[in-house]
């Protein structure tokens, strides 16, 4: 009887590791203007990220109508307008019907939006390491904020790079003679697997 249990703990505890190991493997991070977000959804292959998470001067206009279902989301120069309803797979833009490869997502009271579609309608930057399994969003001015740190004056971009989030499970072991390490790791990783 003894020699059962330990088999079947055995059988358990092999079990556990596997899949650990595999959603160790599977599993992908996000980050929306350089700052970790950690509730985001996967829905047939596409991420969702919630709607609050996307606030940019640029797209003054973010708002969810609870009583409709409605998101809209508008740029400030009024040339863009995106309507989406939780659980359809069209959208309005600027009054055209344009289908959706998945629908808004109301889980819990929290609207969840496709955020490539997003992105790439409201001009904004979305990257995908395959990789790192690492999602990139910028919104318009997120893209402004790395284009300084990558490209801008001195100045600023150490302006930019000192608000940023600090990383510590992402980013490389020290080596000798190296300094503290910040989420600007994460800026040139991106800028390396960009240009390739």
């Amino acid at each position: 009887m003894n020699k059962w249990f330990k088999i079947i703990g055995f059988v358990i505890f092999v079990s556990f590791i596997g899949n650990t190991s595999a959603n160790a493997a599977f599993s992908t991070s996000l980050f929306v203007n350089g700052q970790a977000e950690y509730e985001f959804i996967t829905v047939e292959g596409r991420t969702m990220v919630k709607l609050r998470s996307l606030s940019d001067p640029s797209w003054p206009v973010l708002a969810y109508d609870p009583k409709t279902g409605v998101v809209t989301i508008q740029n400030k120069d009024k040339s863009k307008k995106v309507q989406l309803v939780a659980g359809r797979k069209t959208a309005t833009v600027n009054g055209k019907a344009v289908k959706l490869e998945t629908a808004v997502v109301n889980k819990n009271g929290t609207i969840y939006v496709p955020i490539r579609f997003i992105s790439e309608t409201l001009g904004g930057y979305v990257y995908y390491n395959n990789k790192d399994k690492r999602v990139i969003v910028r919104t318009p001015a997120g893209q402004e904020e790395y284009e300084t740190l990558i490209h801008g004056d001195l100045t600023k971009a150490r302006h930019t790079a000192l608000g940023l989030e600090k990383l510590t499970e992402e980013a490389p072991p020290l080596h000798a003679g190296e300094g503290i390490i910040t989420s600007i790791t994460l800026f040139q990783k991106e800028k390396h697997c960009v240009s390739r």
